[in-house]
């Protein structure tokens, strides 16, 4: 579903938003299947305004915390850099989306080159710091971790460090098959791409392991099931 001119969530406080993204949730697990695309759609644009209008995203990167925690990256003391982003995540809530928080505080950064070291000036090194931090900060596991490892693992695929991407994925199937259940679409849309990950790192036995668990999901999906096939074409083709 996707209207030309304005999104109806913009209109709408965070409350009232909050509430049309429980509507909606709850007309796409009565809707026929038929139906259930459009309304994943429009789960999705609400979802996406909402978070871009969540005020503590923006407390939390004018902080001083933020600055502080900026002046001790570029310096090289993780430690220090870690507890500066634990003071960075109070200024959130149990709704913030951290991934968001990630994406914006990385558009926000910038070195010069005699500052610190090329790693660091890394996008996915930088963000994989953030991982680390979170994890510290708020301990493993938490379904708040869930959009981080969504943003990183993404960022690592565009960056072709398709290693790091699998890693942060793994981590991600776990909080989401608890939260979600095995069969979800959040859980098959993470073996997906984790799977695609695996193969081009020539892991093949963990995609194989992976690739069942996902055709066990996919006996009522025939979109599902034609992504196994194939999965499963360019796992046998590396045999």
């Amino acid at each position: 579903m996707h209207s030309k001119g304005v999104n109806a969530a913009s209109c709408l406080t965070p409350q009232a938003g909050r509430l049309l993204i429980t509507l909606i949730i709850f007309m796409f697990m009565t809707a026929p299947v038929g139906a259930q695309g459009d309304l994943y759609s429009a789960l999705g644009e609400a979802l996406e305004d909402q978070r871009r209008k969540d005020p503590s995203i923006q407390k939390a990167l004018y902080s001083l915390s933020f600055d502080h925690w900026r002046k001790h990256y570029i310096a090289g003391p993780d430690d220090l850099a870690d507890q500066d982003w634990k003071a960075v995540l109070k200024f959130t809530g149990s709704e913030t989306d951290l991934g968001e928080l990630v994406r914006r505080a990385l558009r926000m950064m910038e070195f010069d080159e005699g500052k610190t070291t090329a790693e660091r000036r890394q996008q996915s090194f930088l963000v994989g710091t953030w991982v680390r931090a979170s994890e510290k900060a708020l301990g493993r596991p938490n379904f708040r971790l869930v959009t981080v490892y969504a943003y990183a693992s993404s960022l690592c695929d565009r960056a072709k460090k398709f290693s790091q991407a699998a890693n942060y994925r793994r981590r991600k199937l776990d909080l989401e098959s608890t939260h979600w259940g095995a069969n979800s679409n959040q859980v098959n849309d993470t073996l997906c791409k984790l799977i695609e990950d695996l193969i081009k790192l020539n892991q093949k036995e963990e995609a194989q392991k992976f690739l069942n668990q996902l055709m066990r999901s996919s006996v009522n999906d025939q979109e599902l099931q034609g992504w196994a096939r194939k999965y499963q074409r360019k796992i046998d083709e590396r045999k």
